[in-house]
């Protein structure tokens, strides 16, 4: 009897004691939606990183950046990016 009541749900036969229908949806198309805390302790993490190469001795930006995109192979631009993104949020905190 179930199964009966199941594929009159799914053909879309309208029964007056069980007036809905099942449909079948189709997934999004493009990329999955984004997990926005675990991006945002990603970016805090790459930041923390040239933060702390940084104090290093007679290091700059540049040479930070290669030396951390060269240990975990994340592009250098994306460590800028997280970088200034990182220095911005706390000079807007202060």
């Amino acid at each position: 009897m179930a199964l009966e009541t199941l594929a009159e749900r799914f053909e879309g036969h309208p029964d007056p004691f069980y007036p809905w229908r099942l449909r079948f949806h189709l997934p999004r198309k493009g990329a999955p939606p984004t997990n926005i805390l675990l991006s945002a302790a990603r970016q805090f993490a790459m930041a923390l990183r040239v933060g702390e190469a940084l104090a290093k001795p007679n290091m700059n930006l540049t040479a930070a950046v290669y030396q951390i995109s060269k240990q975990t192979g994340i592009s250098e631009s994306t460590l800028k990016n997280a970088y200034y993104a990182g220095k911005k949020k706390r000079r807007l905190s202060k």
